[in-house]
């Protein structure tokens, strides 16, 4: 009984280490995904797909109950994807669960890097400007829409003490922009950021 009391407790001290808050930022690209729905195109005659590149921003903080398991808030900023006939923008405030795998249980040379998965839900908001559509079945979107979505990701992080570099790929779920009646316009994105975290 007492070995097993020993073992429990130095799992629970390996597993409470490193554990408290911290806050980061950074920066990367975003790919806006505009898909449209049945009968429009954009206005050059196209109804594919078009994925549109953004500068993007982030800023996040967080409380890792151990090396592990942690919550984590995110703010991120798609700033001027430019399909044709408009402008667009993204802004995605997300909760999220992380796990962490800390590459410490392979190698004590290992210790500082580890790998994450991210997953949650998040608040979308998109904007639309300059918006010109020029025939009937062309997709005009409203000015803004927003809605709850499924948000998850995978990323590498290394630590410097206190300090740790972050590369990351976000995925953010899809968004149907309806106008006059009608669904025009589904949307999605990924994020892909390499950001700077201060632990506490």
């Amino acid at each position: 009984m007492r070995k097993l009391l020993f073992i429990l407790a130095i799992t629970a001290n390996w597993c409470y280490a490193e554990g408290g808050f911290y806050a980061g930022l950074g920066a990367g690209y975003a790919y806006i995904n505009n898909i449209p729905q049945s009968g429009f195109s954009f206005n050059n005659g196209s109804s594919s797909s078009q994925s549109v590149g953004s500068f993007a921003t982030t800023i996040y903080a967080g409380y890792d109950f151990n090396n592990i398991v942690g919550l984590q808030i995110d703010y991120d900023v798609a700033y001027n994807g430019l399909p044709p006939s408009y402008s667009q923008g993204q802004q995605v405030t997300d909760g999220a669960l992380i796990l962490h795998l800390p590459f410490s249980i392979i190698s004590a040379s290992l210790k500082d890097f580890s790998l994450f998965a991210k997953g949650g839900i998040g608040y979308n908001y998109y904007s639309f400007g300059n918006i010109s559509p020029n025939c009937a079945t062309c997709v005009n979107p409203p000015n803004n829409i927003s809605a709850f979505v499924p948000v998850y990701g995978l990323g590498a992080e290394y630590d410097f003490n206190s300090f740790a570099v972050r590369a990351q790929w976000n995925y953010n779920g899809s968004v149907t922009a309806a106008n006059e009646g009608n669904d025009q316009l589904q949307l999605n994105s990924n994020m892909y950021l390499l950001s700077v975290l201060y632990r506490f």
